[in-house]
C-alpha cells in the first residue's frame, strides 16, 4: 500500500514538472519612468559613443579583417551591434 502510494505521488510529481513551464509568468512589464530617463539620459549616449568608437576601431582594424575574411564579424561587433543596441530597441528595454 505504501509502495503504491510513493508510486501516485511520484508519478504526478513528474507530470506537474513537465507541465510547469506552461505555468509560468509570461506578462511583460512595461519601463517605469525612471527607467525610461535612465536609459535616455545615460544608456543612449553612452550607446552613441561607443558606436562612434567601435566605427573607429573598425577602420582601423579594416585591413586585417579583409586579410582573415571576416570583415562581416568584425562589423557586427564592433558597429552593428552598438548601433542596434543605441537605435533599435524600445526605450526603458535595457535587456536587448
Amino acid at each position: 500500500m505504501k509502495k503504491k502510494c510513493v508510486t501516485l505521488i511520484l508519478i504526478v510529481s513528474f507530470v506537474l514538472c513537465i507541465f510547469s513551464p506552461a505555468y509560468a509568468n509570461t506578462t511583460i512589464e512595461k519601463p517605469s519612468a525612471e527607467e525610461m530617463l535612465f536609459d535616455v539620459f545615460l544608456v543612449r549616449p553612452l550607446g552613441l559613443i561607443t558606436t562612434v568608437v567601435g566605427s573607429g576601431f573598425f577602420v582601423v582594424s579594416l585591413p586585417f579583417s579583409v586579410m582573415g575574411g571576416n570583415t562581416m564579424d568584425v562589423f557586427g561587433e564592433l558597429v552593428a551591434g552598438p548601433a542596434a543596441f543605441t537605435f533599435s530597441r524600445p526605450v526603458g528595454e535595457l535587456d536587448y
